[in-house]
């Protein structure tokens, strides 16, 4: 019972509730067009009006008026005056009405006020514009321009060219204009510039490197420069393409420039180099200069040449190798401080270049830019220079000098500090009848003798004789040979102020001058060492060089080269002046000779070729520079 009881008050409160929806629409539903309209149409009118006449008659005043009916939708409008009409000047009241189709009517007006207008707009330009080119048509360049009446306000703005229009290169004058509703016209102008302010863009060749010969190299090379308005622009370089350039880098500068005046610059660089100098078997430095032995037994000198050390026939210096005329059969040349001596085959010695002292053996003391004969050698096996004297060793064991015979360079018991001595012809050195080996320093000489032992003769101011006990404010020096401290000697070299060898058991020791570091025992010591210095980290001598200088090489079997003393210009190959130690070299593992001048070092390699470093103010390097180099650098060919 509940249950139907339950179910039936449900259905009459759904049936309650479908009545009140019913009313609900009934009363916002649209009334039934059938109904009577009674609503006029909504009347849009123009706010009061301000116009400006030119003159006294008035302006025709143009207007918009509306109406919408919610019934009719729109309906037309009638104002009187009407919309175009010619207003007089001052204040008209427009009257308008509108009617819809069930005859509602709407009405309203508004006031039209007509003043004499004879001031134009002011139009607003900007100020001058520049803008850079594009290409060679010009550029776009876009603007704003504004006008204001007095009366209309913001009227529209009209400008030649418009804004957004191509502008050709230079200077174009846009001309704008506005115009009031009274006819008055303002106008205002300005310039816009187009200007080519882009450099051309250069294309130049990358770092060229060129064959050549000590003359240096004609060169070619291709550059062009492309400008953005004027298209493809000359360029100007310095030196220009088909010059003959020298040999090692030069810096070639170019230029281009367009039309507007900009302009581009930038750099290349060009580098000749010569071919190397090849077939050499032997070399040999003085101070300031290198000579070379060639396979076909010519000679080639190259350096320092004041005193025709060169052997050239000039006195020019020369930065390439150079050959020596008239000279044949060499089997060795060595250089002296300024001159030079060649040994030959059959046991002669030719010399050259300065003769103070009669260095050059030639019975004179006149110098002399080309080779003469030594006099009285015929037999020489070995031929070393100093600083103004020569010795040469003979195939009998004994040794012949000549030059200068201060501190008793000569060996033959004569000569001291104090007199202007010298010999102009050779002459032998007291008691050598069996030396094996020969070496000349500075001032100095010292050979090996066949029982192992060695001897030296003449300056010994650092104690380079290596006659220990020294005994200081006794003579320091000795006009006849003397003892080396020394036993099994193998082999024996001077520099300028000292003295190494190698002895039996492989072991090297140097004595002498040390101001340098040349003694190579870690330490430098002005006033020389009298004892010999054990040199160490140099196993596996194969050759010892010290020659004129304070610096001292040797060749190890290992390949290295290694060199300990003075490289104040890089001729040991490091930075460091002064080397108390053996450093090895760069670029040198696999020379077969070594040569050192005062301040630069050569080597034969096993290519037969030869590399330098150092020094290079005469040319001594051979690289046809004058350019110091503290890393190998090849000798040219001629």
């Amino acid at each position: 019972m509940r249950s139907r009881q339950h179910r039936r008050s449900v259905r009459a409160m759904w049936v309650g509730w479908v009545a009140v929806a019913a009313m609900l629409a009934a009363c916002t539903t649209t009334p039934p067009s059938s109904g009577p309209d009674v609503t006029p149409p909504v009347l849009t009118l123009p706010a009061a009006m301000m116009r400006g006449a030119p003159s006294g008659d008035g302006a025709v005043v143009t207007f918009e008026a509306t109406a919408k009916d919610k019934r009719s939708g729109v309906v037309p409008v009638t104002c009187e005056p009407a919309s175009g009409s010619l207003f007089p000047i001052g204040t008209t009241s427009v009257s308008c009405q509108a009617v819809d189709t069930a005859g509602n009517v709407a009405s309203g007006s508004f006031d039209v006020t007509v003043v004499v207008d004879a001031d134009p707009p002011v139009v607003t330009v900007p100020a001058s514009i520049s803008r850079p080119a594009l290409d060679a048509s010009g550029a776009n360049v876009t603007f704003v321009a504004s006008a204001l009446d007095a009366i209309d306000g913001a009227v529209p703005v009209t400008c030649t060219p418009p804004s957004g229009s191509l502008f050709a290169l230079g200077a174009t004058v846009v001309d704008c204009e506005a115009a009031d509703s009274a006819g008055n016209v303002g106008s205002a102008a300005f310039t816009v510039t187009v200007v080519d302010s882009a450099a051309p863009l250069l294309d130049l060749p990358a770092p060229m490197s060129v064959p050549g010969t000590s003359a240096g190299a004609t060169v070619t090379y291709e550059v062009s420069a492309e400008d953005a308005v004027d298209g493809a622009v000359p360029v100007t370089c310095a030196p220009p393409s088909g010059s003959t350039f020298a040999l090692g880098l030069t810096t070639v500068s170019c230029t281009a420039a367009d039309a507007a005046g900009n302009t581009a610059s930038g750099t290349f660089g060009v580098t000749v180099v010569a071919a190397p100098l090849t077939g050499v078997t032997s070399l040999g430095s003085g101070i300031d200069h290198t000579c070379a032995v060639m396979a076909d037994t010519s000679v080639r000198c190259w350096g320092r040449n004041d005193y025709g050390q060169l052997g050239v026939g000039t006195t020019t210096n020369r930065s390439i190798p150079t050959p020596v005329p008239g000279l044949s059969d060499v089997v060795s040349v060595r250089g002296g401080a300024l001159f030079s001596c060649a040994l030959q085959a059959a046991g002669t010695v030719w010399c050259w270049g300065r003769n103070s002292d009669g260095q050059l053996g030639n019975g004179t003391t006149d110098n002399t830019t080309l080779p003469h004969l030594v006099m009285g050698i015929n037999n020489a096996v070995d031929i070393e220079l100093g600083a103004r004297f020569a010795c040469a060793l003979l195939a009998t064991g004994g040794v012949k000098c000549w030059g200068t015979g201060g501190f008793g360079a000569l060996g033959n018991g004569q000569g001291t500090t104090s007199d202007r001595y010298f010999e102009s012809i050779p002459v032998e050195v007291s008691g050598i009848s069996d030396a094996t080996s020969l070496a000349v320093g500075g001032w100095h000489a010292c050979v090996v003798l066949a029982s192992g032992g060695a001897k030296c003769w003449g300056q010994d101011t650092y104690g380079q004789l290596g006659d220990h006990p020294f005994i200081y404010g006794q003579p320091v020096w000795s006009n006849v040979p003397v003892d080396v401290a020394l036993a099994d000697v193998a082999a024996i070299r001077a520099g300028y102020d000292h003295t190494c060898a190698t002895v039996a058991s492989g072991s090297l020791y140097c004595w002498g001058e040390n101001g340098f570091g040349q003694l190579g025992n870690g330490s430098t010591n002005p006033n020389g060492e009298i004892n010999p210095q054990l040199v160490s980290d140099v196993p596996g001598i194969v050759e010892l060089t010290l020659e004129g200088g304070s610096a001292s090489c040797v060749r190890l079997a290992d390949g290295r080269t290694r060199c300990w003393g003075w490289s104040f210009h890089g001729q040991l190959g490091t930075t460091t002046t002064v080397n108390k130690t053996p450093r090895t070299m760069s670029g040198y593992a696999d020379a077969v000779q070594l040569s050192l001048g005062a301040s630069h070092t050569c080597a034969l390699m096993a290519d037969t070729t030869v590399r330098c470093t150092g020094w290079n103010l005469y040319g001594e390097l051979g690289d046809g520079t004058n350019v110091d180099r503290t890393s190998a650098q090849s000798v040219i060919a001629e």
